[in-house]
C-alpha cells in the first residue's frame, strides 16, 4: 500500500471510535475538557451520539476549563469509582 491523502482518510475512518461502534460495547464513561487544544469536544459528542443510537450506557462529563488531561479531583475520583461499581460488578 502507497499511503497517499486517499488511503490515508480511509484508514482514519475505518479505524475512528465513532465508527467501530457497535450494539455489544461495553458502557462507556468519557471525561473531556471544554478546553481541550488537541481534540474537540465534538469529538465526544459525536462518540456519545453513536453509543446512545447503539443502546450503549454512557456518561460524557464536561470539565469546564480543562485542557488535554488533568489531575482527577475528588469528585470525578468518585464518578469513576462508582462508574466501575454499577458497571463492572
Amino acid at each position: 500500500h502507497i499511503l497517499n491523502d486517499e488511503n490515508l482518510k480511509k484508514l482514519t475512518f475505518e479505524n475512528s471510535p465513532v465508527n467501530l461502534v457497535s450494539s455489544d460495547d461495553p458502557p462507556v464513561l468519557i471525561f473531556h475538557g471544554d478546553a481541550d487544544p488537541i481534540v474537540p469536544l465534538q469529538q465526544s459528542q459525536s462518540l456519545i451520539k453513536k453509543l446512545i443510537d447503539a443502546g450503549i450506557k454512557n456518561e460524557l462529563i464536561i470539565k469546564a476549563g480543562g485542557v488535554h488531561g488533568w489531575k482527577n479531583d475528588e469528585k470525578e475520583e468518585k464518578i469513576i469509582i462508582n462508574w466501575f461499581d454499577k458497571y463492572l460488578r
